[in-house]
């Protein structure tokens, strides 16, 4: 019985097909709001298309600690499929939030 259980078992795993590696994505953007319970940040990324959910769960906190919003960063990581969240692998501070219009002195 247990025998076959494991031959029914082994034949599902190697039926399977291989997963292709995705290349990571790299999202530039602005902060919008970091949740630290959560583990979670609002991201508007600088292509304009609309805010997305960075999930923070894999990175030590100290990573975004100091992040505030407006902030520019640049976020690498994977879309948790089937949901639309990314999850962060990687995370970087590129330099505060600049207007796209220069201001006058």
């Amino acid at each position: 019985m247990i025998g076959l259980l494991l031959a029914i078992l082994a034949s599902e795993a190697a039926s399977q097909p291989p997963t292709i590696q995705e290349p990571p994505l790299v999202i530039d953007g602005r902060v919008l709001w970091v949740d630290f319970g959560s583990q979670t940040m609002a991201l508007a990324p600088a292509n304009g298309t609309p805010a997305i959910s960075i999930d923070l769960r894999r990175l030590p906190q100290s990573d975004y600690h100091g992040f505030r919003g407006n902030e520019y960063v640049r976020v690498v990581g994977y879309i948790l499929r089937p949901s639309p969240r990314v999850q962060a692998f990687q995370l970087y501070l590129v330099t505060p939030w600049y207007p796209s219009v220069p201001q006058s002195p």
